[in-house]
């Protein structure tokens, strides 16, 4: 089931940065022409005061998400723990996460996100193993655009606008 994500109207932050336009995929293969991308994700991350010298719970899905993850980490001083959402029926590397310490930021990182689908069944993962229906992510990042999504985050990092 898909989220209007224009029904909330809680106070969402923007940042959009014209050089997060849309990966080649699949992302390790084209790992030199992926990186200056991801690093623009991590300069638009670092702008925002309010996680600087914070922990960060980074969550990503997919072996493309846990490649930028992986690298994002490594452009950013934050110290940082990824959590690796499995696909339905994956059980490698320990299964499905479990409850996150909120009381660091939770934040989200994939390479983009269109109809909805991925970011969306991770909101119902984290609201599960969270326990709490309302879970909100600190900061969703993407490269490209931002279309639909089943919550609003705090901050939204993404190359192109949504209108509203």
């Amino acid at each position: 089931m898909l989220f209007n994500f224009f029904k909330k109207k809680k106070k969402m932050n923007q940042i959009i940065n014209d050089k997060l336009v849309v990966m080649d995929y699949p992302i390790g293969y084209w790992l030199a022409n992926n990186l200056p991308i991801i690093t623009e994700m991590a300069n638009s991350f670092k702008t925002i005061d309010e996680f600087k010298n914070k922990d960060i719970n980074l969550v990503c899905t997919g072996s493309s998400g846990a490649i930028i993850s992986a690298i994002f980490s490594t452009l950013v001083t934050n110290k940082i723990q990824i959590h690796h959402i499995k696909k339905d029926g994956e059980t490698s590397h320990c299964g499905q996460i479990s409850k996150i310490d909120n009381k660091n930021p939770i934040i989200f990182i994939d390479d983009f996100i269109n109809e909805g689908i991925t970011i969306n069944r991770v909101y119902n993962i984290m609201r599960r193993q969270q326990g709490d229906d309302k879970f909100e992510f600190d900061c969703i990042i993407i490269s490209d655009k931002f279309m639909k999504c089943g919550g609003r985050p705090k901050y939204l990092i993404c190359g192109k606008k949504f209108a509203e």
